[in-house]
């Protein structure tokens, strides 16, 4: 990676620099990453600590854990979820792509949690699209 990879929390109160490229670049469609994210399925990085620089000058970066394994990171300003821990992999940051100054800079290869996705998500492309707003 030539140029590191920037990104921080709707308000800016936490931001991060990543130095390297990711291990791997997912889809989860498990039931935790849906109810933590509000969405159908969470997009992330999964980054090596050691290459994984946080500026949290404010300290605004919170946390809790969401279950006995993960442990789930945001600003505690604006609510963004910015990050996940895992007890099983404590080496490893798994940082959700929508935080990224450039999240098309990143393409999952992979999608996890299959069993868990909902039906409708794999036929998305046949749906009706709009470049912007609903009937625009």
């Amino acid at each position: 990676m030539s140029e590191p990879l920037t990104g921080r929390c709707a308000c800016g109160a936490v931001s991060y620099t990543l130095r390297r490229r990711p291990r791997s670049v997912v889809n989860c469609h498990c039931s935790m990453c849906r109810r933590h994210n509000g969405a159908a399925f969470s997009s992330y990085a999964v980054i090596p600590e050691r290459f994984f620089e946080l500026q949290d000058a404010r300290g605004a970066l919170a946390g809790y854990g969401y279950s006995e394994r993960v442990h789930k990171h945001f600003c505690r300003h604006c609510g963004t979820p910015l990050f996940n821990t895992n007890s099983r992999y404590p080496q490893f940051r798994m940082l959700f792509l929508g935080t990224l100054d450039t999240p098309q800079t990143l393409r999952p290869t992979a999608n996890i949690f299959c069993s868990s996705q909902l039906d409708w998500v794999r036929g998305i492309d046949a749906i009706t699209s709009y470049p912007e707003v609903l009937g625009e």
